[in-house]
């Protein structure tokens, strides 16, 4: 006789759903449970509303590439980057915009945000480019901005970091003021971490604005010469999306990308201590695009705010969570923002359902298409196991190995070998993408199985977490 599987997803003990959007000062307490000992906090969009703060840093980059200290935002009455009553700078900063970040902006556009807005097109994308193909488009995003801070010292992009920060202080949610009232809130709390897929100069200049214990980001290289530390850029980004030839290459096992599952990676081995047995911990994220889907199997309270993509009911039945929240709330400032800007923040409906609630609500078989759709991908991960050829994997081992050396003589080189040894690392850069693309066509029957996974997670979290018309 066939022995049965245990179950691999269970539905959440407790799922709730707030209604309104007053700031977060004042809800502390209805989200945050007083025992906690960590709380994790994701940056863009989350610690703003509707901001992408690592973003905009290279948007004022290319707004004053000098860094011209007299070019700084008013603190008080700050410019929009695009500014009408400033025309022929705001027309110099668009002219650079379009010419570093718009072909950028146009893939950006015709897969994430169009994928997100048509399921045909996300299944199409997911089938054919990988379920991770948010994660892969937003990670060559991000090597052209860390491509654009190239070059810059550290305390030149903590003043690029300081300017984002100033101009879009209006639309805080998450302030000083929020991280002390769940201090207040928790006695026991030991430490409160931000886990962003931004780079470090944004995300240092972050946790010590809102004064947080830490922080986790994405990460280059960064070398030393005359004028002090500088960053590096990455290997691989498309020619058609280079902004510039950088002074030094970040080695290929150097350039860290802390999103998607990597942010937990990441976490666990930098801050062990959150997921410890007897330790309680609270995730807080915006869940753009699903990038934290992942972390209701990690966290023991996880907390979606201002949300356009809430979590599943479903976590791992090995999971240490115990509560779903959803809640919008207005930044700090509310008053100082008009309300187009909110859009469909405030739109939920509340509800609150237990376990039993919300197995009554699933008894219509999600939990066993989903199991059926686990099972599924294991054999089908098992057989691209089997099929994957151990020559490419050979080869990629020795395209990585070439790469790095091909950086180390990039680096070391002067000036007028520089042209000759970019030209061999962007060749080399280019095998490497192509033999990993090779790879990743043997797992493209596990890619379609995990989209029809994601969409039963979404159809259920939707379900719940509605909002109005």
């Amino acid at each position: 006789m066939t022995q049965r599987r245990p179950p691999h997803y269970r539905l959440i003990d407790r799922y709730v759903v707030h209604p309104g959007r007053a700031p977060l000062t004042g809800r502390v307490a209805d989200v945050i449970p007083e025992d906690a000992d960590y709380v994790v906090l994701d940056l863009d969009r989350t610690v703003h509303l509707g901001v992408t703060i690592g973003e905009r840093l290279g948007w004022e980059i290319l707004g004053d590439p000098a860094c011209d200290p007299d070019r700084a935002p008013d603190a008080e009455r700050p410019d929009a980057f695009f500014s009408a009553r400033k025309p022929l700078r705001s027309t110099i900063g668009l002219a650079r915009g379009v010419r570093h970040w718009g072909l950028a902006g146009l893939f950006y556009a015709a897969t994430v945000r169009l994928g997100d807005r048509w399921s045909a097109w996300d299944r199409f994308l997911s089938t054919s480019l990988g379920s991770e193909y948010v994660n892969e488009v937003q990670s060559v995003l991000r090597s052209v901005l860390m491509a654009s801070a190239a070059d810059y010292t550290r305390e030149q992009l903590d003043a690029y970091a300081d300017r984002a920060w100033v101009r879009y202080q209006r639309r805080l949610v998450v302030d000083a003021d929020v991280v002390a009232a769940v201090r207040r809130r928790c006695p026991r709390l030991k430490a409160i971490i931000l886990s962003s897929a931004s780079t470090a100069p944004t995300v240092g200049h972050a946790a010590r604005k809102l004064g947080v214990d830490g922080f986790v980001s994405s990460a280059v290289d960064t070398y030393t010469v005359a004028e002090g530390e500088v960053f590096s850029a990455p290997v691989g980004i498309p020619a058609w999306l280079r902004p510039r030839r950088p002074r030094f290459f970040s080695r290929p096992g150097a350039v860290v990308h802390n999103s998607s599952s990597n942010k937990v990676n990441f976490l666990r081995m930098h801050y062990p201590e959150v997921f410890d047995a007897d330790a309680v911990s609270v995730g807080i994220s915006d869940n753009n695009y699903g990038e934290d889907r992942a972390w209701p199997d990690h966290f023991d309270h996880v907390i979606g705010l201002n949300t356009r993509h809430p979590f599943s009911p479903f976590v791992r039945a090995a999971s240490p969570c115990k509560s779903l929240q959803v809640i919008d709330a207005a930044p700090t400032a509310a008053a100082d923002l008009d309300e187009r800007a909110y859009g469909w923040v405030g739109t939920l409906q509340p509800s609150e359902l237990c376990n039993g609630e919300l197995i009554g609500r699933f008894a219509d078989g999600a939990q066993a298409r989903l199991e059926s759709l686990r099972d599924s991908l294991r054999h089908a991960r098992e057989r691209a196991a089997a099929g994957a050829d151990q020559t490419l994997r050979r080869r990629l081992v020795a395209a990585v190995g070439e790469l790095a050396d091909a950086v180390d003589l990039y680096n070391r080189a002067s000036d007028d070998q520089r042209v000759g040894r970019a030209r061999d690392v962007h060749k080399l850069a280019t095998r490497m993408r192509r033999v990993r693309s090779e790879l990743d066509r043997v797992g493209r029957d596990c890619a379609r199985i995990q989209h029809e996974v994601e969409l039963v997670h979404e159809r259920a979290a939707r379900s719940l977490a509605a909002r109005t018309a």
